[in-house]
């Protein structure tokens, strides 16, 4: 785990939650492993968003399953922890960036009946001058 920045003498045989500074005693995570493991066989695509110390805040895509083993030897998990954190970042800018290109539109079509109408309003000046001309 990159964010553990541990070494596996420090790691092995730990729960999770222990190395690390206690930076991965997420409550979320916790709930997880020790609740919804147990009763079923597996979870996946479940997002953790949390602040880690020294890197900031993160959103993790978590992904487990049990280990069959047999009775005797202790239960085993499978974690997967994908950090999905540029991901998201780059959905929300899509996402801004596509409102930005619907404002851009509408605002060019602005511009462009904007300008349609300051012709038209020019032409329209044209003709009252050559009728006040005409009229003098």
């Amino acid at each position: 785990m990159i964010f553990l920045r541990s070494s596996p003498r420090e790691t092995e045989k730990q729960l999770i939650y222990s190395p690390g500074n206690r930076q991965w005693d997420i409550p979320k995570l916790r709930e997880l492993l020790e609740e919804i493991i147990p009763n079923n066989e597996a979870f996946y695509d479940f997002e953790v968003k949390h602040d880690f110390p020294g890197i900031g805040e993160r959103i993790m895509m978590l992904n487990a399953r049990r280990i069959p083993r047999p009775p005797e030897k202790p239960r085993v998990i499978l974690l997967a922890i994908e950090d999905i954190t540029g991901s998201r970042m780059s959905q929300k800018l899509r996402g801004k960036m596509h409102g930005l290109e619907i404002y851009t539109k509408a605002s060019l079509g602005r511009e462009l009946k904007i300008a349609g109408l300051e012709n038209k309003i020019e032409e329209l000046r044209t003709e009252l001058e050559k009728i006040r001309i005409k009229g003098m």
